[in-house]
């Protein structure tokens, strides 16, 4: 089930994203996660998981927009 994270979103608007930034929005993700045990990890690991996606998915989209800032779409 996809979750909106509007909290974590909101963590880095108006912001210079660094990495306290990031942290912060990883941390408000993993806090509406409310995943259930099952054979593909217990609720510690897939509420980590959650908070390393949103880590990544930002740093992803940072260095888009710095692609793009430089000419580069590709």
């Amino acid at each position: 089930m996809a979750l909106n994270a509007t909290d974590a979103a909101a963590a880095l608007v108006g912001k210079v994203i660094d990495e306290a930034a990031i942290e912060e929005a990883a941390q408000k993700a993993m806090g509406i996660c409310d995943p259930a045990e099952d054979l593909r990890g217990d609720v510690e690991y897939k509420t980590h998981m959650a908070g390393e996606m949103t880590r990544r998915a930002i740093r992803q989209a940072i260095e888009r927009q710095r692609g793009t800032e430089h000419g580069n779409t590709s």
